[in-house]
């Protein structure tokens, strides 16, 4: 894959994104696109960037709910389920701080995420007041959705993996001193 330049291949990922087909491993050749910033294809591509981010954000929503519907009974199934929409939250925030992505649009959609994570986070912590045990609302205490950005670091790019492997190349291996 090629880093995506014009609005054609900027729309092919967008599409990618949306089906589920783009992998974070290909998060540092989008980092290394461009798009040409015209008035009104600023406009075409903002709309489209945003309206993706939305749709896969309805559809962690979605899934988020369904998975919990079927395991609710299950401990493993309940963390699974928010460990899933996690790694969908972190992957969505990794997207917006793709380089091409201009300032405002950044903004939006990262607080998009936010939003989304707080409300969805505070809205399993209101069902698990119910829950006599407090099991529930532990493993959300736990498990919650609102640590996707701490795991949210853009992959490194094949050119600062060469430039680490160059510099250890130059170090000379020290002795180790058994004891």
């Amino acid at each position: 894959m090629k880093p995506p330049v014009t609005y054609a291949q900027w729309s092919d990922c967008l599409d990618r994104l949306i089906d589920g087909t783009l992998q974070t491993s290909e998060l540092p050749i989008l980092d290394s696109g461009k798009i040409e910033w015209s008035k009104g294809s600023a406009e075409r591509f903002a709309s489209r960037f945003a309206d993706a981010y939305d749709k896969v954000l309805k559809q962690c929503a979605s899934r988020l709910q369904k998975n919990l519907s079927l395991g609710a009974n299950n401990e493993f199934d309940i963390v699974k389920a928010l460990t899933v929409a996690r790694r969908t939250l972190t992957f969505l925030f990794q997207i917006s701080l793709l380089k091409p992505v201009p300032e405002d649009l950044r903004n939006y959609l990262q607080e998009a995420v936010n939003k989304y994570a707080k409300q969805a986070q505070s809205s399993l912590e209101q069902s698990a007041k119910s829950d006599r045990s407090g099991r529930l609302a532990s493993l959300l205490k736990n498990n919650s959705l609102l640590n996707f950005n701490k795991e949210a670091v853009l992959p490194p790019t094949d050119s600062s993996t060469s430039k680490d492997s160059q510099k250890t190349e130059n170090i000379k291996p020290q002795r180790r001193i058994l004891l």
